[in-house]
């Protein structure tokens, strides 16, 4: 149908190829007409995923990306949360790293209690090799914010704690004073006033500027001020490695402004 620079000189069609890239999850922001290097960048991943050699008018009407037919019959942890991802309508990259928090699970993907103030949630990297799913990667973590934060919100209207669910929202960046994936695009989350570290009636929010990080927890026996509502991996160590595995991205490697794909999931849903 139409070649890149032709989506650039016409606006509406650049509004509408970007919608399609930021309900495909392929694109962070807003739909503005402006194809600059993440609009492009998104574009080349579609072509790459659908296969396809430019953009037509079916493409143009994708509801969803077409998943990997993935081997889920080993049933370990890796296919559990595969399948859970692909129930949601997830996107699941076969050919790159796979960002996935599990909150409220043991190392060996055992629901926990999901105690408040605990490292007890999973930071992972999900790869699928010759369609089987594996856990390449495997840190203790926290999505949830500790304690000081929860009893001591930024925010008066509460600690921010985010919603489960996928988002492309995250850049190579800095927190503080070490490197990590820094928030950059929109995010869903909600802010507990009430102070009781749950999700349930609390206020709905959304927004992306909420410095919602991807960061180290400074080796804390506890969460408490490690996390005021970030995405959280207890060791620098482990953290370390984590940034060394994002960074060893094709993607990244090909575009250093590449905003990454995050999972969040509810470990009893596995």
């Amino acid at each position: 149908m139409t070649t890149i620079s032709e989506i650039a000189a016409d606006t509406k069609l650049a509004v509408q190829v970007q919608q399609l890239l930021i309900n495909l999850k392929l694109l962070s922001g807003v739909a503005d007409g402006k194809v600059g290097p993440q609009t492009i960048g998104a574009i080349a991943e579609l072509l790459h995923i659908t296969k396809s050699i430019e953009v037509t008018d079916e493409l143009l009407q994708l509801k969803s990306l077409p998943q990997p037919q993935l081997d889920l019959s080993k049933g370990d942890f890796a296919s559990k949360i595969a399948k859970y991802m692909l129930s949601q309508d997830y996107w699941i990259d076969e050919n790159h790293p796979n960002i996935v928090y599990a909150e409220g699970c043991d190392p060996d993907g055992t629901p926990n209690a999901d105690a408040m103030n605990e490292w007890n949630d999973l930071r992972l990297i999900l790869v699928v090799n010759k369609n089987i799913p594996a856990i390449a990667h495997k840190w203790v973590a926290t999505t949830e914010p500790g304690l000081k934060y929860t009893n001591a919100p930024l925010n008066p209207d509460g600690a921010f704690r985010i919603a489960f669910g996928q988002y492309k929202a995250w850049r190579v960046g800095w927190h503080k004073t070490h490197e990590a994936l820094v928030q950059c695009g929109e995010i869903v989350g909600y802010r507990d006033k009430n102070k009781d570290g749950m999700r349930t009636g609390d206020r709905v929010v959304q927004g992306s500027d909420y410095a919602v990080n991807q960061h180290w927890g400074y080796d804390m026996a506890h969460v408490d001020g490690a996390s005021a509502g970030c995405l959280v991996g207890q060791q620098t160590v482990g953290h370390l490695e984590f940034m060394k595995v994002v960074k060893s991205d094709l993607r990244y490697q090909a575009n250093d402004n590449y905003v990454f794909l995050t999972t969040i999931i509810s470990g009893d849903k596995l």
